[in-house]
């Protein structure tokens, strides 16, 4: 796929369905997809999951500390994802309900660092780990 069907790219914590640890990856939404990596480096693809039936929501709470969370859940399958803002959450949410209309407009947003990330973000402290490495 080309990047031009992206709507959507950048950082999500996810949480695993076996053992329940919540893990930093990198997502792309795609129309009708949503597709899962182990970094924006895209050197393999993790997880590729149809998104065409799927209901999103907002979580009242998450596990994690003060996160924004979101649910999505297609069949029997649920998963969780949190953000570090709820602007963050709320344009993940929407990219993803656009992503399921065939008439949407396809627009590319790329989630960027916040230039003075909170010390307490995992995602900020995961980001300055892996980019400080030699």
């Amino acid at each position: 796929m080309s990047s031009a069907e992206v709507i959507k790219e950048g950082y999500l914590f996810k949480r695993g369905r076996i053992l329940l640890l919540w893990m930093l990856r990198w997502f792309q939404v795609r129309p009708n997809c949503i597709v899962k990596y182990s970094d924006e480096l895209h050197d393999s693809t993790l997880k590729r999951i149809s998104i065409t039936a799927a209901a999103v929501n907002a979580l009242e709470k998450v596990e994690m500390g003060n996160r924004y969370g979101f649910k999505m859940e297609i069949g029997g399958t649920a998963y969780q994802f949190f953000c570090d803002t709820p602007a963050e959450r709320d344009a993940w949410i929407n990219a993803m309900k656009a992503s399921m209309t065939p008439s949407a407009a396809v627009k590319k947003t790329h989630t960027q660092p916040n230039a003075a990330p909170m010390a307490a973000s995992p995602v900020a402290q995961y980001r300055a780990r892996t980019r400080s490495a030699p």
